[in-house]
């Protein structure tokens, strides 16, 4: 899947930004990773964990179409959950929102997480987008969420 393809994808698929989508961090070399498996059992180009798959209705995680849709929906819930928080987003992203929650709403003390979020983060401001511009749903608190338990 090409880059254009996969920004078009973003902009149908309820983007983070769909108002700029060129400003979403995409790395190239993740188009390798759309038939893999992870270590811990996340699938395909947006690496879903099984129950965040079923969570947004992905029923095929391989299918690039269906893992980008699924992958960039969970993404505007988390930016939406953190009130536009980017590094918050992403770090639920890589270890789940209960995690951030239940670290008060900070960024896990994960070695994993910090350096995803920290890479990724630098990948979005290089991108030309801040956390003021990232997403333009109205912020809404979300108390616990009912998270289904993450088996690989």
């Amino acid at each position: 899947m090409s880059q254009t393809a996969l920004r078009k994808g973003l902009r149908i698929y309820a983007a983070p930004s769909p108002a700029q989508p060129d400003r979403i961090p995409i790395n190239p070399t993740l188009n390798q990773r759309s038939k893999k498996l992870g270590p811990k059992g996340a699938r395909g180009l947006m690496q879903l964990m099984p129950g965040t798959a079923r969570r947004f209705a992905v029923r095929n995680s391989f299918d690039l179409a269906e893992n980008v849709r699924g992958g960039t929906q969970y993404l505007r819930e988390l930016l939406t959950m953190f009130n536009g928080r980017v590094d918050l987003a992403l770090a639920s992203y890589n270890a789940g929102e209960g995690r951030v929650i239940n670290y008060g709403n900070k960024v896990p003390p994960f070695q994993e997480t910090q350096n995803y979020v920290k890479r990724i983060g630098q990948r979005y401001k290089k991108s030309g987008s801040s956390q003021k511009d990232a997403h333009k749903a109205p912020a809404a608190r979300v108390a616990q969420p009912a998270l289904a338990k993450e088996t690989p």
